[in-house]
């Protein structure tokens, strides 16, 4: 079958057009699933932070009545073991808050950047704040050695400030035993210094 030169060169365009008709869907097809994608990803995101600042509040209020507790004069042991339940409740709650945002920035490798960079800023900050709980923990555990060290560093200091106005009591007793002395000295000094210019004066005319 002989094509004229014509018709061959239709073909081809035909061929051509159709192809790129093709190509076109494809990427608006890529297109919309990226943009599916991307919808999907937000709403995951968006979940994990709730989750992530939920575990904070909870958290930072176990935090913040723990340090209260410590830094109190007296603390019983039912007040220390209220700060150390709570925050060991935390603990397990950040935890379980960690292990599913840890499966959900695994699966963020497919996210977009931007998506998949905000899922690794939520399981660092949640890392943190889980260090946090344990430190406080620790403290509260140790919470009556804490206080006695702080009552030895209190008495150490009220010892020092009793020796400094000791001290100055000192200083100052010396001081007034030194003045009149001194200051006798000084009026003596004076007249012989008021004579010689007396003295001096008729040698001066």
């Amino acid at each position: 079958l002989v094509v004229a030169p014509g018709a061959e060169a239709k073909q081809n365009a035909a061929k051509a057009a159709a192809a790129a008709k093709l190509e076109a869907r494809r990427r608006e097809e890529q297109d919309k699933a990226g943009e599916v994608a991307t919808a999907e990803w937000e709403e995951r995101v968006e979940q994990a932070t709730l989750r992530a600042a939920e575990a904070e509040v909870g958290a930072q209020e176990a935090l913040e009545m723990a340090k209260e507790t410590l830094a109190g004069d007296y603390v019983d042991d039912a007040t220390l073991a209220e700060c150390a339940a709570n925050l060991s409740a935390q603990v397990t709650a950040v935890a379980e808050t960690q292990r599913g945002i840890a499966v959900e920035s695994l699966a963020a490798g497919k996210a977009p950047p931007a998506l998949k960079a905000e899922m690794t800023a939520l399981t660092q900050r949640l890392r943190q704040v889980q260090a946090n709980l344990k430190d406080e923990l620790l403290k509260v555990k140790n919470g009556k050695k804490v206080q006695a060290e702080r009552a030895e560093q209190a008495e150490r200091r009220a010892e020092e400030e009793l020796k400094e106005r000791e001290l100055e009591e000192v200083y100052s007793k010396q001081l007034e035993e030194m003045l009149p002395p001194a200051m006798e000295k000084t009026d003596a000094a004076e007249d012989e210094v008021e004579k010689v210019a007396v003295a001096a004066a008729p040698l001066q005319i």
